[in-house]
């Protein structure tokens, strides 16, 4: 997701990349948000929740 938001950033929105909008603000606030939130995913992984654990828990249970 992160990958696809960068190249989007950059093939798309290029122009737009130090651009502001009427109140100081970047124009490309929300396509930034998305880009982090993606990279925040990818580096936090599954934890609990994940689909295949199959990594030995501190306690040495699965």
């Amino acid at each position: 997701m992160a990958i696809n938001r960068l190249f989007t950033i950059f093939l798309v929105h290029r122009h737009q990349l130090f651009a502001l909008t009427e109140h100081s603000g970047w124009q490309l606030e929300l396509r930034g948000i998305y880009l982090l939130c993606g990279i925040a995913v990818t580096l936090l992984g599954g934890g609990h929740f994940a689909l295949v654990r199959d990594r030995v828990t501190p306690s040495g249970r699965p």
